[in-house]
Order: C-alpha cells, then sequence, then structure tokens
C-alpha cells in the first residue's frame, strides 16, 4: 500500500496525475472530489457523505466515468471545519484498510 494525500496546493496536473494512478479515493464529499474525472474506470471511490443532508453529485459523476462509488455514511463529515476519521473509526486505521481491501478485491 502507498498512501498518496491530496492536499489541494498541488498543480491541476499533478493533481491529475495523483488521481489517475489512484487504485482507491477517500476523501470527504467536497470540490477536491472533482478530481475524479481523472481517474481510470473501475477505480474505487469511497466518499465521506456531509451531514448537512444527501448530495448525489459524486455518486452520479462516479457512474458516468465507470467508478465503483460507495458512500461511508457511518463517518459523516461537516461542509466546514476539519474532520477527523480516526474519531469516526476509532483509534484504529484497520477498519477502514479492511474495508478497503475487501473493495478492492471485489
Amino acid at each position: 500500500w502507498r498512501v498518496e494525500v491530496h492536499t489541494g496546493s498541488e498543480s491541476v496536473a499533478d493533481q491529475g496525475r495523483l488521481f489517475e494512478r489512484a487504485s482507491a479515493v477517500v476523501g470527504a464529499h467536497g470540490a477536491g472530489l472533482s478530481n475524479l474525472v481523472f481517474c481510470r474506470p473501475s477505480t474505487l471511490v469511497l466518499e465521506l457523505p456531509t451531514s448537512e443532508g444527501v448530495h448525489t453529485f459524486f455518486r452520479h459523476l462516479s457512474l458516468s466515468l465507470g467508478l465503483r462509488h460507495y458512500e461511508l455514511s457511518a463517518c459523516a463529515t461537516h461542509f466546514y471545519g476539519s474532520f477527523d476519521i480516526a474519531a469516526c473509526l476509532g483509534s484504529s486505521y484497520g477498519p477502514l484498510r479492511d474495508l478497503l481491501l475487501s473493495l478492492l478485491d471485489s
């Protein structure tokens, strides 16, 4: 496994390359997921939705691009402020790793 973090400070070209080589993308609902347009078909997308309501934009984008989109609704995020995925998953990222492995194998 190699984890690369998209900060949004990369050039558009670097963002495109990052998403193009990804086997899986995990991210909170937001503008950064617009880079899904650079992903290869069948890339796994695990979206952390917002708690402010159901937003289906990235699900529809993923479907149109042939990506495998899932939502981890137990880890709903907020539009503003920081998000602590460790608080959602507990002290271990093991469950997220296990979920990603099972989805990548499917």
